[in-house]
C-alpha cells in the first residue's frame, strides 16, 4: 500500500489562528459601544454589535438579509442609495447628525460613519456601518449642554477606539484572507494528490452511498468517477461478505475505524477483483462520513496462489521423498518439520515428534551425538556429510542412516533452523557386505576355475600320447589280428577302436574349450560375412552328404578374435547338420544379421530341425549335457559349451528358442565394439529384461 503524508501542522495552525481572531473580532463587534454593522458588496449583513440590534429593534435574524429588507424607508431615500454606492466604490462618508424617517413616520437622529472594508486581494468586500442614534440627544440638547464638551471628548476617545479597533479589524481581515488563501492552496493540493494516488480513496455517507471517490477506485471496478457516485458500496459488494460487512460496520461504530481486511468488489463487467480496505469515521459539516482506503490486490494474489502452489509442489516432493527429512529449530534442537518417510522410519507420528527433541526418543548416548553433531553444524555453517550413523527405532530395531545436516540462517547470519537429510542405507550395507563376500567367493571360484583349466589342458595333453599309442595298437590288431578272431573278438575290437577315437574327439574337444579362456588374442576388426563364407566353404562336404541347404544375409562387422568366431559359426552350423529331422526333410540352415540397438549386433541361426523342448535350455550350453543319447547322435556334449564361452569372452550372450519337431533358433549376441566400461552382454540383458 502507498501512502501519502503532507505535513499541516502550519496550516492547522493558521487556521485555528484565523479561527480565533475571527472569534476575537466577532467579540469586539458584538459588544462594542455603538451600533456597528458589516456588510457586503450586496449590501448583506454580515456581522453586527449587540447595540445595533438594540437601537433598530432587531434580532440575528438580520444576517444574511439585505439591508434594504431591513430597513424598505432606505429605498426611498435616493441620498443614502449614493452614499453607500460611493462607500462600496471605496469612499468613506459620515454625518454628525442626520435626520432618518423611519417607515413608521417616527423620526431618528443618527450620527453614522461608512467606511469600506477590503479583502486580502485588495478590493473592496463590502462596508462597516458605525451609527449612534442622538435622538434622545437631540431632544435632550439643551438639557445635556453643560455635557457637551465632556460628551464630545468621549466621542472623540471613542472614534479613536473605534479606530485603532478597525485597524485590528483590518489586520484580522488581512491575515484571515492571507489563511483563506493558503487554505484554499492547501485544498488545492490535497485535492491534487487525492486524484493522483495509485491507491483508491472514496468519501461515503454511512448509509454506504458514494460521495467522492478518486481514478484509481474507479479504475478498481472499470467505472468513471462519475458512475461511481451513483453507486453505494453494497452495489459492488458480493452478497457473500454480508455478515463481514456489518462487522466492519460494528467496529467502525465502535472504534471510529475498520479494517484493514480483505474482500472483492463487483467489476463493471461481471468479474470479482480481490481488494484491501481499511478506513474511519470523519465529521464534515456537521455530518458524518467514512474515509476509506481500497488497494487492488489482484497482483498480490496470484502471487500468493502462485507461492501456495509452490509450497504445496515442495511439500508434495518433501513428502513422497523416500528419504527422512526433518527440521529442527536451532534454540533447543526440537523437530518442527519431519516428513512421512521419517515417520515410517522411527514409528513414531509427526504430531509426537514436532515439539521434541532426540532425547525423548533415543537413549541418551545416541542422542548426545545426534546434539553434539546438530551444534557443530550450526556452529560451523556449513553443510556435514554423516556417511554412517545408527539409530534406535519403534518398530525396526537399529538402523545404519547415511545423513546430511544443513544450518539455515536469518540474514543477520543466526542459525535458525537445522535441515537433516537422512538416508537409510541399511539394507545397503547388508548388499555391500553380501556383495564383498560374493566378490570374494567369486575370486575363489575364478582362481579354481583358472586351475581346472589348466588341469584339463595339462590333462589331455599328457593322455593324447598313451591314446595315440593305443588306437595305433588296436588299429594294428584290426589290420593284423582281427582275420583269426571270431566274431565276438573282432566286434569287442571294434568297440575299443571307435571308444579310442571317440575319446581323441573329446579330449580334442576339452582342449578347444580351455584353450579359449588361456591364450586370448587382442580383438581385431572382423568382417563377420567372410568368415561366415569361409566356414560354409569348410563344411562343404557335410552339407553335401546332409542335402542340407545354408542360406546367409549380410553380416555386420564387430571387433574380435577371428579364429574364435570361426568356431563359433562352424559348431552353430555343425550342430544344425546333426540334429536334421528324419524322414526325408532337406535340413534347411539360415543366418542373418540385425542391429540391436546400444552397440549391440545379433546373429541368428535358425534351422528345420527336431528341436528341443525349452525347458531344458539352462542344460544345453554346459559341457557334456546331452538331450539325446550316443547311439542316437554322434558328438561329445561340449560344442554348444564352446560356443557359450567363446561368446562370454566377447562379452556377448547366447541363447535359443525352439519348438520339438519345427526346429531352433540360436541368438547370438554381440558388441560392436568391445571399449565399454558395461558389456554388451549387460545392455543385450537389460534391453530384453
Amino acid at each position: 500500500m502507498v501512502a501519502s503524508i503532507v505535513d499541516i501542522s502550519e496550516t492547522v495552525h493558521s487556521a485555528k489562528a484565523l479561527k480565533e481572531n475571527e472569534e476575537r473580532f466577532r467579540l469586539f463587534v458584538q459588544h462594542a459601544p455603538t451600533a456597528v454593522a458589516m456588510l457586503d458588496c450586496d449590501m448583506k449583513y454580515i456581522l453586527t454589535s449587540k447595540r445595533w440590534l438594540t437601537d433598530y429593534h432587531l434580532d440575528n435574524s438580520v444576517i444574511g438579509k439585505s439591508h434594504y429588507e431591513v430597513f424598505p424607508e432606505i429605498l426611498k431615500m435616493p441620498h443614502w442609495l449614493e452614499i453607500h454606492k460611493r462607500c462600496l466604490a471605496g469612499a468613506v462618508e459620515k454625518c454628525e447628525e442626520d435626520k432618518f424617517v423611519r417607515s413608521d413616520g417616527s423620526v431618528e437622529w443618527l450620527r453614522w460613519e461608512i467606511l469600506p472594508w477590503h479583502k486580502n486581494t485588495g478590493e473592496v468586500g463590502g462596508i462597516i456601518m458605525f451609527t449612534e442614534n442622538v435622538t434622545t440627544r437631540k431632544k435632550a440638547e439643551e438639557l445635556v449642554r453643560s455635557a457637551y464638551n465632556e460628551l464630545e471628548s468621549r466621542v472623540r476617545e471613542r472614534t479613536e477606539e473605534l479606530g485603532r479597533a478597525n485597524q485590528v479589524l483590518e489586520h484580522e481581515i488581512r491575515r484571515h484572507k492571507k489563511t483563506e488563501a493558503a487554505l484554499r492552496e492547501s485544498e488545492s493540493y490535497n485535492r491534487n494528490l487525492f486524484d493522483q494516488s495509485p491507491i483508491g480513496l472514496a468519501l461515503c455517507r454511512m448509509d454506504g452511498a458514494l460521495v467522492d471517490v478518486n481514478p484509481a477506485y474507479a479504475k478498481i471496478i472499470g467505472r468513471t468517477v462519475e458512475e461511481c457516485l451513483k453507486l453505494t458500496y453494497w452495489d459492488i459488494t458480493p452478497q457473500k461478505y454480508a455478515v463481514q460487512e456489518e462487522a466492519q460496520l460494528e467496529s467502525l461504530k465502535t472504534t471510529g475505524r475498520y479494517g484493514p481486511y480483505e474482500k472483492e468488489y463487483i467489476h463493471k463487467d461481471g468479474h470479482t477483483v480481490p481488494v484491501r480496505l481499511q478506513g474511519l469515521n470523519i465529521e464534515k459539516d456537521g455530518k458524518k462520513f467514512i474515509w476509506s482506503s481500497i488497494e487492488d490486490i489482484t497482483v498480490k494474489k496470484k502471487a500468493e496462489e502462485e507461492v501456495r502452489k509452490a509450497r504445496a509442489f515442495l511439500d508434495s516432493i518433501v513428502e513422497n521423498i523416500p528419504d527422512m527429512i526433518f527440521v529442527k529449530e536451532a534454540k533447543e534442537l526440537r523437530f518442527v518439520r519431519m516428513n512421512k518417510a521419517g515417520e515410517e522410519l522411527l514409528g513414531y507420528s509427526r504430531d509426537e515428534l514436532i515439539g521434541k527433541n532426540d532425547y525423548d526418543f533415543f537413549p541418551k548416548q545416541e542422542a548426545d551425538f545426534f546434539t553434539a553433531k546438530d551444534r557443530a553444524v550450526l556452529a560451523g555453517k556449513e553443510v556435514v556429510d554423516i556417511e554412517e550413523e545408527s539409530i534406535h527405532t519403534r518398530r525396526k530395531g537399529v538402523r545404519i542412516l547415511h545423513t546430511k545436516k544443513v544450518p539455515l540462517y536469518d540474514k543477520e547470519g543466526q542459525p535458525l533452523y537445522l535441515l537433516g537429510i537422512s538416508e537409510d542405507i541399511t539394507e545397503k550395507k547388508m548388499v555391500q557386505k553380501a556383495i564383498i563376500q560374493k566378490t570374494e567367493q567369486l575370486a575363489r571360484s575364478k582362481v579354481e576355475l583358472e586351475q581346472l583349466e589348466l588341469f584339463a589342458f595339462s590333462a589331455t595333453h599328457d593322455l593324447q600320447e598313451p591314446l595315440l599309442k593305443m588306437i595305433f595298437y588296436s588299429d594294428f590288431l584290426e589290420k593284423e589280428v582281427a582275420p583269426q578272431l571270431d566274431a565276438k573278438g573282432r566286434e569287442y575290437l571294434q568297440k575299443i577302436c571307435a571308444g579310442a577315437y571317440r575319446m581323441l574327439h573329446i579330449m580334442e574337444q576339452l582342449r578347444e574349450l580351455s584353450r579359449i579362456g588361456m591364450a586370448e588374442k587382442p580383438f581385431e576388426k572382423i568382417n563377420l560375412e567372410s568368415v561366415l563364407h569361409e566356414v560354409v566353404s569348410d563344411l562343404d562336404m557335410r552339407i553335401s552328404e546332409a542335402g542340407a541347404r545354408v542360406e546367409m544375409s549380410s553380416l555386420p562387422l564387430i571387433e574380435g578374435d577371428k579364429t574364435q568366431m570361426r568356431q563359433l559359426f562352424q559348431n552353430l552350423i555343425s550342430n544344425a547338420l546333426k540334429f536334421r529331422r528324419p524322414g526325408g526333410v532337406t535340413p534347411r540352415v539360415v543366418i542373418e544379421g540385425r542391429s540391436a540397438g546400444q552397440g549391440m549386433a545379433e546373429i541368428l541361426v535358425e534351422d528345420n530341425g527336431i528341436g528341443f523342448d525349452e525347458k531344458y535350455l539352462d542344460r544345453i550350453f554346459k559341457p557334456f549335457q546331452r538331450l539325446h543319447g550316443a547311439n542316437e547322435y554322434e558328438g561329445s556334449g561340449i560344442g554348444l559349451a564352446i560356443c557359450h564361452k567363446i561368446v562370454l569372452r566377447h562379452k556377448g550372450g547366447i541363447t535359443a528358442k525352439s519348438t520339438p519337431g519345427k526346429g531352433t533358433v540360436f541368438i547370438v549376441s554381440l558388441p560392436m565394439y568391445n571399449d565399454s566400461k558395461e558389456t554388451a552382454h549387460e545392455r543385450y540383458e537389460k534391453k530384453n529384461t
